[in-house]
């Protein structure tokens, strides 16, 4: 036992670096602890950076979802809106068209009666005129067939067989005759006359 102590003994003593070997190994761990430490700030840096994107970009993105679901809502509110708004507005036109329309009928309807009222009057109106127009033609012509059977009856005896002598005597002064015939034409005339109306 004693004799491997002394071999390691021998070995360490024989291996053992030198100061100047450990101050240049001390001296290189020190500067890739250096390196290490600036990689690992650089990294938390970078790190730190992205969480703060990260968060950023979270926070934007957040903000304009917001932004995107107010907008969508409030353009539904104004379609929801304006829906009712023109719902109110057909129903007051239709409602305006209705009642137009009633009323037109109604007056249409008045004027029907009016137009009949009036044509009826205005034919009460013709058959009244027409039926004195031929009460009165018959009362004329009553009068008038009076008038024939009177001058018929004043003619009767002043006709002789007598005739007008001279051809000169062809005037009504001369012949008491001839003086009658246009006056029992004349009659018969406006009797015809007032038949034919």
């Amino acid at each position: 036992m004693s004799y491997l102590e002394g071999d390691n003994e021998q070995d360490l003593q024989t291996k053992k670096p030198s100061y100047e070997e450990l101050l240049s190994e001390l001296s290189q761990l020190k500067a890739e602890l250096f390196a290490e430490r600036h990689k690992r700030k650089v990294v938390e840096q970078e790190l730190k950076e992205l969480k703060q994107l990260s968060f950023s970009m979270q926070t934007h993105i957040e903000a304009e979802e917001e932004y995107i679901a107010n907008k969508l809502i409030k353009r539904l509110t104004e379609l929801k809106e304006e829906k009712e708004r023109l719902a109110v507005q057909i129903e007051q036109e239709e409602e305006y068209l209705t009642n137009n329309l009633q009323q037109k009928l109604e007056q249409l309807r008045r004027e029907k009666v009016n137009i009949e009222n009036q044509l009826e009057q205005e034919q009460e109106f013709i058959v009244n005129r027409l039926q004195r127009q031929l009460d009165e033609l018959r009362v004329e012509k009553q009068q008038l067939e009076k008038k024939v059977e009177e001058l018929s009856r004043q003619a009767t005896p002043s006709l002789t067989p007598t005739r007008c002598n001279s051809s000169s005597a062809r005037d009504s002064d001369d012949c008491p005759h001839l003086s009658l015939s246009p006056t029992l034409t004349q009659v018969r005339q406006r009797l015809e006359s007032n038949e034919l109306r």
